[in-house]
């Protein structure tokens, strides 16, 4: 029998359970309305950000910049860096700014390409050669060609023969079969089908500064070589009868200055010839050569000496010279490493030997141009670069350095030689050595470009100025220029006399335009032609030594105001800003697409072209600080680092729909 309270306390427990929980859900018919409300609101938050971010990836009106993480992960290898956090005011101030240089100025903009993967001959081989050469320990950001071997290491999806092409490589494609077909088309019809053809044509036909050009082509792909034989006098010229060399030579300096002035072959050091107009005198401009095999492709080792070795012996006729790989390589490590202040000296205190004499190879270089004393001034690049050099030249011997000019000579020449088909391969190719499958048509463009590029550069000019004006080049330049400038202004640790200098610089910067003005003339480039090429027979080696010499002795000279500005040093491929003097900024048409008009230009351009010029400026930026304060070069060398990776980051998609051509 239960108390009362006990029989209260049970009664209460029985009631408690009879009642469900407060938290147990009770369905109703209005719940479902608002989940469904809520799944369509997340829809069109989703159907929003694609519309202006992926579709339209300048969010239609606003520039996105990239945003800042701790972490910087490379894409060019399985690694991921972390970024140290500053250690002091200054590179505290440095980070600050550059994150607003990049949120300002380089918007995060889809990379476009007409094909992001290449299947033709030409990528397959290359693919091919990637696949079998590169290590699984080598960086692929560390050789040759940016995207090409980075992205297909990345990119384990892409099936065997195809390799990613980037935009520059595909413009620069494109170029090269438009002057093709060009090339095609008139010299097929200069001869009895020009009688039949259209007035538009006639006109085009009457431009006697193609003629020399047409011809050589038409030559080069009948195949009408010159023989070794002939060739012989040509080395003899130059003082390389003796190649392959077997005894040391005599004057090894003396021989490298005239194979220079004659082939335009210069492996060792680049030589320009500057005027100091605050002196009035010439200086002799000394920096590292650009005609080097491999540049920086040499830190994939041993992946490029079989072929190398297989081109020397057939040059050499079967004789193995392997200490001319050693050189090679050395060059390319040369240049790759060297950094420092630049500096000048008078001739007579450069540090001369018996294996190398500078004064020799200087008057050997511009006899008839200029004259070279002991007292003439001598700008170095860099003290690390001529102290490497030097020790560069007392490493090897004598007859490796002219066994070594010899072999250059004959890839220069190889393809107007007979049974020179693997040298001539090696000669013409954009990245030696990673057998390119080249067409015979492409292999004689680029011989051409190699000889005379002037005549090409305006038979594309004659197509590409109906899309671009210089003005709108300007209009970019400019427009870097200033976010440079105020980019300068706002790192409040650099020195004042350090911003003047470098202001001062760019206002004092020579800018050229898409191709030299006189060309666009008609008297004066039917003059020019007649300078290189009269009284030239159209056949191989007759051709091609006077029109060397012709042009050398031109681009020496510089800029010749009452005849022709040849220093310009831009192909009509190159699709970068080239720096070809220390205060001559170039801008080819390779740098622009032909393929976008009005808003669509613009859209395409600013974020590519811009951050190129950019850099560009920067490059003038960072020489400048090499020169006055280590840690200020050392600063803004990452800084450019940073606007590369940018570039080179940015993601390959198909052409976004609003930037299609509206040609």
């Amino acid at each position: 029998m239960l108390s009362a309270s006990e029989e209260s306390l049970f009664r209460s427990i029985e009631k408690r359970a009879k009642d469900p929980p407060g938290h147990v859900y009770r369905y109703h018919p209005v719940d479902l309305v608002i989940l469904l409300a809520f799944v369509i609101s997340v829809l069109l938050v989703f159907v929003g950000f694609y519309y202006f971010e992926i579709r339209f990836p300048l969010g239609g009106i606003f520039w996105h910049g990239l945003t800042e993480g701790p972490a910087n992960a490379t894409e060019g290898g399985n690694e991921t860096t972390t970024v140290a956090p500053p250690t002091n005011a200054s590179e505290e101030n440095t980070t600050v700014a550059l994150r607003q240089l990049r949120d300002d100025r380089l918007p995060r903009i889809q990379r476009s390409v007409e094909r992001p993967v290449c299947n033709d001959r030409s990528c397959r081989s290359l693919a091919r050669y990637v696949h079998e050469s590169l290590k699984a320990s080598a960086d692929p950001c560390g050789n040759f060609y940016e995207f090409v071997c980075s992205q297909w290491s990345l990119r384990g999806s892409l099936h065997p023969g195809e390799a990613i092409a980037t935009e520059d490589t595909l413009r620069a494609s494109a170029i090269e079969e438009f002057l093709v077909s060009k090339l095609k088309e008139r010299s097929s019809r200069l001869g009895a089908d020009a009688k039949r053809a259209g007035d538009l044509l006639l006109e085009e036909l009457q431009d006697e500064s193609q003629r020399w050009m047409l011809k050589a082509f038409t030559n080069c792909r009948s195949g009408i070589k010159t023989s070794r034989k002939a060739f012989r006098n040509i080395l003899e010229h130059q003082g390389l009868g003796g190649f392959p060399f077997r005894r040391d030579p005599f004057k090894t300096a003396e021989m490298a200055g005239r194979v220079a002035r004659a082939s335009g072959v210069s492996p060792f050091v680049r030589v320009s010839l500057d005027q100091d107009t605050r002196e009035g005198r010439h200086v002799v401009r000394l920096s590292a050569s650009e005609q080097l095999l491999f540049k920086d492709f040499w830190t994939v080792s041993n992946s490029h000496e079989k072929w190398y070795s297989a081109a020397v012996a057939k040059a050499a006729s079967g004789a193995p010279l392997p200490t001319l790989f050693n050189i090679e390589k050395a060059l390319s490590e040369l240049a790759a490493e060297s950094v420092g202040e630049p500096f000048v000296r008078k001739l007579s205190d450069l540090n001369s030997f018996h294996k190398w004499n500078w004064k020799e190879f200087l008057r050997a270089l511009f006899d008839g141009v200029t004259n070279v004393t002991r007292s003439t001034y001598v700008r170095m690049e860099t003290e690390s670069f001529a102290k490497g050099l030097a020790s560069l030249l007392r490493a090897f011997r004598t007859r490796d350095i002219a066994n070594f000019l010899g072999f250059r000579v004959y890839l220069k020449h190889a393809p107007m030689l007979d049974k020179m088909r693997q040298l001539a391969a090696i000669s013409t190719a954009a990245h030696p050595g990673w057998n390119e499958s080249l067409t015979r048509e492409v292999t004689c463009l680029r011989m051409l470009m190699n000889i005379e590029p002037f005549m090409l550069m305006f038979l594309y000019w004659d197509v590409f100025k109906t899309s671009v004006e210089p003005s709108i080049v300007e209009n970019i330049v400019q427009n870097a220029k200033n976010t440079i400038l105020n980019f300068v202004e706002g790192l409040s640790w650099l020195k004042p006399a350090f911003k003047s200098a470098y202001e001062n610089r760019l206002q004092n910067t020579t800018c050229k335009y898409l191709v030299p003005f006189w060309l666009t003339n008609e008297d004066k480039r039917l003059r020019y032609a007649r300078t290189v090429a009269d009284h030239v027979h159209y056949s191989g080696i007759n051709t091609f030594t006077p029109v060397i010499q012709a042009v050398e002795k031109n681009r020496l000279k510089a800029i010749d105001e009452t005849g022709f500005e040849v220093s310009w040093e831009s192909r009509p491929t190159e699709t970068e800003p080239l720096w070809s003097s220390e205060d001559t900024l170039e801008f080819p048409m390779g740098l622009f697409s032909r393929a976008y008009e009005g808003d669509a230009f613009w859209l395409y351009h600013l974020p590519r072209t811009g951050v190129k010029v950019m850099n560009a400026l920067l490059a003038a930026l960072i020489d400048t600080a090499k020169a006055s304060d280590r840690d200020v070069y050392t600063t803004l060398l990452q800084a450019k680092e940073c606007i590369d990776d940018h570039y080179l980051h940015m993601p390959e998609t198909q052409t976004p729909e609003h930037l299609a051509s509206s040609k």
